[in-house]
């Protein structure tokens, strides 16, 4: 009857030496003490010093909804889709949680109106902005673009009219969020944001441009 012989096997030794074999007895090899520790210290380094990260689970993205009205006088001229991918690019640098907002294209006369009434300034301006009253609402606030303005300093700074439209959309949704520009600091941040955001944009513009051909 041939006889069995099991060998028996270590984790932590790799380098196990052959076993011996003297009649029908069998030696087996245990790991060394220095071995031992070897394996002891890999533990050790693994459990302690360099820990694996924690996954995370259940996350999801936040999501932004952009309501859009235009005046019936530019429906034809302003694309909506054109600023809600600015108002979103803003969103998301900010790390703003999922919301919503809502955008509003008007005249020179709306926007004097509003200006007049909420801020008491008889002027008209290029963008207003108005934040929701109730800090735990998912609402940011309401932004409110006059579009002969944005046609008129987009031609001052020698750029397209949708670029300006991007400039505004972006620089409400920042006040929306808080940011401000009554001091240098302030206007520093809020410059630097908008700029960072501006870049993000052209990225992404890009990026379809090129995946479109």
């Amino acid at each position: 009857m041939r006889e069995t012989y099991f060998v028996l096997r270590n984790p932590i030794d790799f380098k196990r030496k052959p076993q011996r074999r003297k009649g029908r007895k069998v030696f087996y090899s245990f790991p060394s003490r220095s071995s031992r520790l070897r394996g002891v210290f890999w533990f050790w380094l693994n459990s302690y010093i360099m820990p694996r990260k924690k996954s995370i689970t259940n996350y999801q993205l936040p999501t932004y909804k952009i309501h859009i009205q235009i005046a019936e006088s530019f429906a034809g001229k302003v694309s909506p889709a054109f600023l809600r991918a600015a108002a979103r690019a803003a969103l998301k640098q900010q790390k703003a949680k999922s919301g919503s907002l809502s955008i509003v294209v008007s005249g020179d006369k709306t926007l004097h109106d509003l200006n007049k009434k909420f801020l008491g300034h008889d002027t008209a301006t290029d963008v207003l902005s108005f934040p929701s009253d109730d800090p735990t609402s998912s609402y940011y606030g309401d932004i409110a673009i006059s579009y002969p303005r944005a046609i008129e300093q987009a031609r001052r700074g020698g750029h397209a009219v949708k670029a300006e439209l991007q400039l505004l959309t972006i620089h409400g949704v920042l006040h929306l969020l808080g940011h401000d520009h009554y001091t240098a600091r302030e206007k520093a941040k809020m410059w630097k944001a908008q700029s960072e955001i501006l870049v993000i944009l052209k990225a992404t513009s890009n990026s379809k441009r090129v995946n479109s051909k």
